[in-house]
């Protein structure tokens, strides 16, 4: 059954703390928790999800620039909140796979002309659905079928997942617009990002029946949608083939 889960951005949110859970003993932790994956292997994988089929550098890498964006999106805490990084100069803060997932979300945002700080700030209020949303989709991943694409389980279920929201860049159009001033998750000058009605929908049934009723009142008339179950099991998998990038001469 085709079902869609909506999760408020709101600066009193209370986050769930998934990490919580206690990371020196890796057997009560869920694999895609567990934090075992470093820099280049997360930005690897990410490359390697998103780029297009004909975009190769001639070292057979992410290119310079796209390296770049692990420590952009480090800095508005989209990857790991300041809290739960080592703090210590020259040690790697390792990611999960969870992580990794959110972090290509990000990117899918950031690509998609949402502005780095607004991706920080929606991240720092949605990774915990994100994470939560990884782990569902990862129990029971889109699988190939025929020549119709990977949209469905091994059971013949939907298993296409996608997230809406509607990013707003003139407050003026709002009732309550944001004020400048301290918000939890946002590092900018002035008000807060306005990113409202962000859902997790579940099946392209649901997704149907939500779009069907943009613009139908005249008013809300753009919605942004992004896909994740495919985002999910391909840096998965590519996860399982990054490299790990040694330092030093060789």
């Amino acid at each position: 059954m085709d079902t869609s889960e909506k999760f408020n951005i709101s600066v009193e949110l209370k986050s769930e703390m998934l990490l919580n859970a206690p990371t020196d003993d890796s057997e009560r932790l869920p694999t895609m928790l567990k934090r075992y994956i470093k820099k280049y292997q997360a930005v690897w994988a990410w490359w390697e999800t998103k780029r297009n089929a004909a975009t190769f550098d001639r070292a057979g890498q992410p290119r310079a620039k796209f390296q770049n964006y692990f420590d952009r999106l480090q800095v508005v805490d989209a990857l790991l909140p300041e809290n739960e990084r080592s703090g210590q100069r020259g040690e790697d803060n390792l990611l999960s796979p969870a992580h990794v997932f959110v972090g290509a979300v990000a990117l899918d945002l950031l690509d998609a002309g949402i502005n780095i700080g607004a991706v920080g700030f929606f991240v720092t209020h949605a990774r915990d659905m994100l994470m939560k949303t990884y782990e569902q989709i990862m129990q029971n991943p889109p699988v190939r079928v025929g020549k119709g694409g990977w949209k469905y389980d091994e059971n013949g279920k939907d298993a296409r997942v996608y997230l809406t929201l509607r990013y707003s860049d003139i407050h003026e159009l709002w009732p309550h617009p944001p004020k400048s001033g301290p918000c939890k998750g946002w590092k900018g000058a002035g008000p807060h990002p306005l990113i409202v009605n962000s859902k997790i929908i579940r099946g392209m049934t649901a997704l149907t029946e939500e779009l069907d009723e943009l613009g139908v009142d005249g008013n809300h008339t753009q919605k942004m949608v992004f896909e994740l179950a495919n985002v999910a099991r391909i840096v998965t998998e590519k996860l399982k083939e990054a490299p790990i990038r040694k330092r030093g001469r060789q």
